[in-house]
């Protein structure tokens, strides 16, 4: 495939935006106002506090993905097994529910704990703690199933405490989901006015190599989004967005193929081979919304394959000895 050698990052704003917020099931969500003393470090510091704000956005999202990734796993198993009513869809198969352990929000307790430092985000701030509210309920809610069934109390009460527990658990499970929508958006709106600055930054004073694989990331989040929209999107709906990440990655295998220090990079070789496995895998996605091939799985692995490209981007270590 033949690539554009230009950037044109600055003139995907309009389009990326729109794209993630003109999505009709997006919630509508109170702007984030920086305070005063952003707008005095933006004006006479910008690099630092772009990449400040970057930071701070960084360890949302990781908070969040991590959450959404336990969440969406127990609720597609529990709601597969379990009726709305409360009952097993398949009695003779039972119910099979792993509780989710507290301990899988401890990084996250600590962002939302951590003291509001540097850019101010009170719409991020205040959703991740909603956020990881209904979360803790949820999974103290799997837990007591959990022991339920473990104990074969479904024996003696014909599933009667599993009809108690079903509506508290779907109850804390739409406050998670309502409170996932409103954070996502705002992360997104916050990245998109943020990103174009720290990658003007770092196109001044990073290595071409750094400065690619930052583009990526940018790039791959809005895509993400736009499969995740519910109703499910339109092969229309996401093309673009494709095609700006098709082209981000292009710029990226060139410049890390080009580079024969690149390996040296802690962390780069991988990262590079989960970018091609993400580029795959959305592209994949894209022609199976094409053709209305599209299922739930195959969301998941557009998921599990954006986690591991977060995961190395912030295990990449450019000064690494």
């Amino acid at each position: 495939m033949s690539r554009d050698p230009q950037r044109f990052g600055p003139l995907l704003v309009g389009p990326l935006l729109a794209a993630l917020l003109g999505a009709p099931a997006c919630l509508l969500f109170e702007q984030p106002e920086a305070a005063p003393d952003d707008h005095q470090i933006a004006s006479t510091d910008p690099a630092a506090y772009a990449e400040d704000v970057d930071a701070k956005l960084r360890r949302y999202s990781a908070c969040r993905d991590i959450v959404a990734s336990l969440l969406n796993a127990s609720w597609e198993r529990y709601s597969d097994q379990v009726g709305v009513d409360g009952k097993p869809k398949r009695r003779r198969e039972g119910v099979y529910l792993r509780g989710v352990s507290n301990n899988s929000f401890r990084s996250c307790r600590r962002v939302a704990q951590a003291a509001r430092t540097g850019a101010a985000m009170p719409v991020i701030e205040t959703t991740i703690v909603e956020l990881l509210d209904a979360a803790m309920r949820y999974a103290e809610l799997t837990r007591a199933l959990d022991a339920y069934i473990a104990k074969h109390g479904w024996k003696d009460d014909n599933w009667a405490e599993l009809a108690a527990i079903d509506p508290e658990l779907r109850a804390a499970h739409e406050r998670w989901a309502a409170a996932d929508q409103v954070l996502q958006q705002a992360l997104d709106q916050r990245h998109i006015e943020n990103d174009q600055l720290l990658l003007g930054v770092l196109e001044q004073r990073a290595s071409p190599l750094e400065f690619a694989s930052r583009e990526v990331m940018v790039y791959a989040r809005p895509l993400v989004r736009c499969f995740e929209r519910e109703p499910t999107p339109t092969e229309a709906d996401c093309r673009g967005l494709f095609e700006a990440f098709d082209a981000v990655q292009g710029r990226f295998e060139d410049v890390y193929e080009g580079d024969p220090g690149a390996d040296k990079v802690f962390w780069m070789s991988t990262f590079a081979n989960d970018v091609a496995e993400f580029h795959e895998v959305s592209g994949d996605v894209l022609r199976k919304l094409g053709l209305k091939k599209f299922r739930g799985g195959d969301l998941q692995g557009v998921r599990d394959a954006y986690s591991s490209l977060v995961r190395d981007a912030e295990t990449l270590e450019f000064d690494f000895p």
